[in-house]
């Protein structure tokens, strides 16, 4: 019992019903990450466009 607890606590994507979900939370993740460093990047630039 402890051991399927485990598995189901550290590997949630393992079961069916988590996987869509875990599938869908990583790419998302992923682009709000890459749209915060490209938008950190432009409000850089930006800022040394104004003030060199």
């Amino acid at each position: 019992m402890d051991q399927d607890v485990g598995t189901d606590t550290l590997v949630p994507a393992m079961d069916g019903t988590n996987t869509e979900s875990g599938m869908m939370q990583v790419p998302l993740s992923k682009c709000q990450l890459i749209a915060a460093s490209m938008a950190d990047v432009l409000a850089a630039k930006n800022l040394f466009g104004v003030h060199p």
